[in-house]
């Protein structure tokens, strides 16, 4: 990080010196703000700027440690709890880190960088984009979506969609009876589940003390949350007639997932498992691009890193081990790829994985 770092205490602040020194105390920057994104939102309770938050009319009023006799409105909070689970309007989610085009100009686009919370997305109107370091995946009207945490990605809705982001301690989805997926999913709710998404939601967001009925609500509002992302289908746009051949490709693609996460450690090469499953290596190929729109390589690769976050988040497994496990010969190897997907060593990533877990209870 270059140029100078300002610091500020809010309680030990001394009188700003200038114009700069006034806007970060009032926006309550300080360095931990600065050089890591925290479970918990640091700033003072105002809002997101230019975040059009739902009506008075729309929300319960919330409770807050305002003086006797002031006003409250479901306005006058955000969206935050103090067991570390947020709620913000979707259009008011914005994550990655700037890139700069080649001219050194304003940013154009967003880098996938990790997150240490579960992220789940509704959108009520409009569409947006999720990048990962590999694949762009579009999220539209009527649909849910789930980032684990550990995974690179960056989100730059529109100002015009509508929804919400609900940001998820780890710890908060453990004991569940319906876990959360272990790794990116998106799709149509069930119609049963459809109608009881957004209430739970906004439940899930009021900022309440917590207690024995608080976390028995909030275990239930999150079960369904989870059992939703379970039934939701991801129905893909057929582009052209080949819909008889996606029939095809898809549960081919599905069966070579499935062997290649029950080998990972075996290092079988693509073309081992498309002869095992019966195929060309040329016929996999193209079953997975039209089915995934990704290379067999690819997806084996995306399975790696899916598990190895797992491992990381999970267990106390030597990163050795799990480099094997997962079928990277040696530790380098594995510590090159996973740092270049996740912007973090494996160390690293178990630490702010760990480090968040505990940091919430």
């Amino acid at each position: 990080m270059t140029g100078k770092l300002r610091s500020r205490d809010q309680g030990n602040a001394s009188p700003p010196k200038d114009e700069v020194d006034e806007k970060l105390i009032g926006a309550a920057i300080n360095a931990d703000v600065i050089l890591e994104p925290s479970q918990t939102d640091p700033r003072p309770v105002r809002g997101y700027a230019g975040v059009a938050l739902p009506e008075p009319h729309d929300l319960p009023v919330i409770p807050s440690a305002e003086p006797a006799g002031a006003p409250q409105t479901p306005t006058s909070r955000p969206f935050a709890r103090s067991d570390g689970l947020r709620l913000m309007p979707l259009s008011g989610f914005i994550w990655g880190g700037a890139t700069q085009n080649r001219q050194g100009a304003r940013p154009i686009s967003a880098q996938p960088r990790v997150r240490g919370d579960h992220v789940i997305l509704l959108v009520t109107r409009g569409s947006a984009d999720i990048d990962f370091p590999r694949k762009r995946q579009p999220i539209g009207q009527g649909r849910i979506a789930f980032i684990p945490s550990g995974t690179a990605f960056s989100f730059q809705p529109p100002a015009d969609i509508d929804g919400w982001a609900l940001l998820l301690p780890p710890n908060l989805g453990i004991g569940l009876p319906v876990g959360f997926p272990l790794a990116f999913r998106q799709g149509t709710p069930h119609p049963a589940d459809e109608a009881l998404l957004e209430p739970a939601f906004q439940a899930l967001g009021q900022d309440r003390a917590l207690g024995p009925r608080a976390s028995s609500a909030t275990a239930l509002h999150l079960g369904l949350l989870a059992l939703a992302l379970t039934r939701a289908v991801d129905k893909p746009q057929v582009q052209d007639g080949d819909h008889l051949q996606s029939l095809v490709a898809r549960p081919l693609t599905e069966s070579f997932l499935e062997l290649a996460a029950n080998h990972l450690a075996d290092g079988r090469t693509i073309a081992d498992m498309a002869l095992e499953l019966g195929c060309t290596q040329a016929q996999l190929d193209r079953a997975c691009h039209d089915s995934r729109g990704r290379t067999p390589l690819e997806l084996l690769y995306s399975l790696r890193l899916e598990r190895a976050a797992q491992l990381l988040r999970d267990t106390d497994m030597p990163i050795h081990s799990i480099a094997q496990e997962i079928g990277y010969s040696g530790i380098g190897h594995f510590m090159r790829v996973f740092t270049a997907a996740t912007g973090r060593t494996p160390e690293a990533f178990r630490a702010m994985a760990w480090s968040g877990a505990d940091g919430a209870d």
